[in-house]
């Protein structure tokens, strides 16, 4: 059974391809702004995971840093290099566990269950 066809700008794409739009590269942020569009972010969250600093050596993080951004529906997931070389993984919503298994983020669930408790009182209406 093929794999389903990924739309990306209106185009079929290889996965390969759609993970190439979502990772940035230094080499891309010279012209064109780091990280463009809207993020919804748990300030909380982030903050907590942001002031720790770097994984390795416990530098401050900077927004300069990022050099990625992987999107997992509302959710993202921001790597940033520190002056040590290595890279520390910060995301902007918490992760959800069930049953020891990773799960979804916060942000997706609570965005669904909005999105269906429209639905239902639009119906009722």
């Amino acid at each position: 059974m093929a794999a389903p066809a990924i739309r990306l700008h209106g185009h079929f794409a290889s996965k390969a391809k759609v993970y190439q739009t979502q990772t940035f590269s230094n080499k891309w942020h010279k012209d064109t702004p780091l990280m463009m569009g809207r993020r919804i972010v748990d300030l909380g969250h982030f903050g907590i995971q942001f002031d720790e600093g770097c994984g390795s050596c416990g530098d401050q993080l900077k927004f300069a840093n990022i050099v990625r951004e992987q999107q997992f529906g509302l959710c993202s997931l921001l790597s940033f290099t520190c002056d040590c070389g290595k890279t520390t993984r910060v995301s902007t919503s918490k992760l959800q566990r069930c049953d020891r298994k990773r799960g979804p983020y916060a942000v997706n669930i609570k965005a669904s269950l909005g999105n269906n408790f429209f639905i239902v009182l639009r119906e009722n209406m």
